[in-house]
């Protein structure tokens, strides 16, 4: 079966045709929609991203005073532990020297009598040499953390007394000497005062051995 188009040539130039898209544009305007929406996906992502920020903020902020404390009372904590340590070493490196007293008094001549006795802590360098001095602080630096440290175990003994007989301050060191757990006994002073010809000494040694 034939159509025959009995219309006139200038109305048939003006007959609506059918119109066919590519499936190549129907691709691209899929693509480009798609885009779109990812798009307008992405700027809600970030706009609720930045909501969660500022109140993440917000709470960090609102937590500052006591995040603060926390740590106040961390640094309280370490030092007290500090403090611990050091109490434990000096117990643990504790002397007595009530022993030392009594050997004092026993080794002394009878016509002798002690003053004063003094232990202390000589600091030594390295190489056994005294240690120097602490050098004085630059002006407009910060001032060093203390740091807390065991005291030295003393290691000097100086004895100071009085007798009638010179002889007898001799004799006293000698008997020092004998001490297993004094060395290097030295007689650093001794003067004569008074009409009654008192003689005072001052007498120094090195705590060690056994």
């Amino acid at each position: 079966m034939y159509k025959v188009n009995l219309l006139p040539p200038e109305l048939v130039a003006t007959e609506p045709g059918v119109s066919r898209r590519s499936p190549l544009y129907n691709l691209l305007v899929f693509c480009v929609g798609g885009l779109c929406l990812l798009y307008v996906a992405f700027l809600l992502y970030l706009f609720f991203s930045q909501l969660q920020v500022q109140q993440k903020q917000k709470a960090l902020a609102a937590l500052e005073p006591q995040i603060q404390q926390v740590e106040r009372l961390q640094q309280q904590s370490q030092a007290l532990r500090d403090r611990a340590m050091v109490w434990e070493g000096i117990l643990k490196e504790r002397r007595e020297y009530y022993p030392l007293l009594v050997d004092l008094q026993r080794v002394l001549p009878v016509d002798m009598w002690l003053t004063r006795i003094e232990l202390g802590a000589q600091p030594q360098a390295p190489g056994g040499l005294p240690a120097a001095p602490a050098q004085p602080q630059a002006s407009g630096g910060a001032p060093p953390p203390l740091q807390p440290a065991i005291p030295p175990a003393p290691n000097r003994l100086v004895i100071e007394g009085g007798t009638r007989s010179l002889s007898s301050v001799g004799v006293y060191i000698n008997n020092l000497c004998r001490l297993p757990y004094l060395q290097k006994v030295t007689l650093r002073e001794v003067t004569t005062v008074g009409q009654d010809h008192v003689t005072t000494f001052t007498i120094e040694a090195v705590l060690g051995g056994k």
